[in-house]
């Protein structure tokens, strides 16, 4: 299930996330940049950000 097909259903929406479409996009923004400092700061890396393999989840949205 994808995001695109949750936000034209608000009822799907609502009981896969919790929250609305609305309140699911206003919490992308954060939760990006949470993820990124999350990413740039963990201990003992072996590589710099974005080195190594990629992750299975495209975006953001499929992330959180």
């Amino acid at each position: 299930m994808n995001i695109q097909k949750l936000s034209r259903d608000p009822r799907a929406m609502k009981s896969l996330t919790g929250l609305s479409y609305q309140e699911f996009a206003n919490l992308i923004p954060s939760f990006e940049k949470a993820y990124l400092d999350e990413q740039r700061h963990k201990p003992n890396r072996q590589r710099k950000v974005g080195g190594g393999k990629k992750g299975k989840l495209p975006t953001t949205e499929s992330k959180l």
